[in-house]
């Protein structure tokens, strides 16, 4: 009797210690199945037209990867199966899709497929044809925060007054249903609000006009 207890209960630490061997090897397995793989090309965002966009992506231990299929929105760019993986290498007439680039919003799609069979996805976007927004200057002043907020609000009317010394920025949101009149100091900063239906504009009513910076009121 004894010895079939002993038979039993080394069966049993012998199934759990198999158990546990196995569960660390599928843990291991998973953790090779989600190998990150990451960009180090492009380091920026936004391009000039007519640009070539060169891609690479880079991985801690390759030989778990088996390829990794780049796209450019829905097209195929291409498939590399050897670490680093790159597409539009400079001197090289590769992957036209990525060559002299049209204005536009575009998302680079890295599909990797790893030895075990899964797939995983990394995605970065990308912008080109951006537009850097004109300087905007009043007298010698250079106002850098205005530069932005003309870009972000092309619609409104923009105009530099004089009151006493001191210059401020009207801006008109003349194309909102609610718009403002808003002034801004030398430095952005809001000085007054009042209603775009109200003729009262504080002690502003007496400020001069000394330059028209944007007019985006629809007439």
């Amino acid at each position: 009797m004894r010895t079939i207890l002993s038979m039993i209960f080394s069966t049993a630490f012998f199934i759990q210690a198999y158990t546990m061997k196995v569960s660390v090897e599928a843990l291991n397995y998973e953790l090779i199945c989600t190998e990150m793989v990451y960009f180090t090309a492009p380091s920026q965002t936004q391009f000039d037209v007519g640009d070539d966009i060169y891609v690479r992506l880079d991985c801690v231990d390759p030989q778990f990867i088996q390829s990794v299929r780049l796209y450019l929105g829905h097209q195929l760019v291409g498939t590399d199966g050897t670490a680093p993986y790159e597409w539009c290498k400079p001197n090289s007439s590769e992957h036209p899709a990525l060559r002299d680039m049209q204005a536009g919003n575009y998302s680079l799609t890295a599909k990797v497929q790893y030895t075990c069979g899964n797939y995983r996805y990394f995605t970065k976007k990308i912008k080109v044809g951006f537009i850097r927004p004109a300087l905007v200057f009043v007298g010698d002043l250079n106002l850098t925060w205005l530069t932005s907020l003309k870009h972000q609000h092309t619609d409104w009317s923009f105009f530099a007054y004089q009151l006493g010394a001191e210059i401020f920025i009207k801006a008109d949101q003349c194309n909102r249903p609610m718009g403002q009149v808003i002034w801004y100091d030398r430095n952005g900063k809001i000085s007054a609000r009042f209603s775009r239906n109200s003729q009262y504009q504080g002690r502003f009513q007496s400020a001069k006009l000394v330059k028209v910076i944007n007019s985006g009121c629809r007439s």
